[in-house]
């Protein structure tokens, strides 16, 4: 599945939810200043996301940019990459990586214990999106290969 999902946010979403289970919600991206951009989540994540492809359609896709998953109920933590290479001293195994706009995301199952958000942690630029958090998916996989386990072997942060 290299390259490209579909092209719309609603259709992306229904592809990730058929692809991987993951759940799905509306997010839209506005640019801020910095060249960074603030998420403005147009469903509760923590409830409303799904991945029910009719439970998905009723939600507010109309101003949606991209889509966000939710990662408890999806089964997947992310080692979130904030600049090019910053991942490469961690060592990381093979898995499933979609392109950002700043970096990559490493997208991992989720291990026996409580991973929670991290920021610059487990090493600089590198944040990790762990229960309780979320991802925003851009679209683009640059490396496709099974979603393999969790890299580290106790929570970190």
């Amino acid at each position: 599945m290299d390259g490209a999902f579909s092209t719309s946010p609603l259709d992306l979403a229904l592809e990730l939810a058929d692809t991987y289970g993951w759940f799905v919600f509306p997010v839209k991206l506005v640019p801020k200043e910095n060249g960074k951009h603030k998420k403005v989540y147009l469903a509760k994540w923590g409830s409303e996301a799904t991945n029910d492809p009719h439970r998905i359609e009723l939600l507010n896709w109309h101003e949606a940019t991209n889509v966000g998953v939710s990662c408890e109920p999806s089964g997947v933590w992310v080692v979130d990459e904030d600049t090019p290479r910053a991942t490469d001293v961690l060592n990381l195994p093979e898995t499933l990586i979609m392109d950002t706009p700043r970096g990559r995301h490493f997208i991992y199952q989720q291990a026996a214990f409580n991973q929670r958000y991290t920021q610059s942690e487990p090493a600089k630029d590198v944040d990790i999106r762990g229960n309780g958090g979320m991802f925003v998916c851009y679209g683009h996989v640059i490396h496709d290969a099974d979603i393999a386990p969790w890299p580290f072997d106790a929570p970190i942060g």
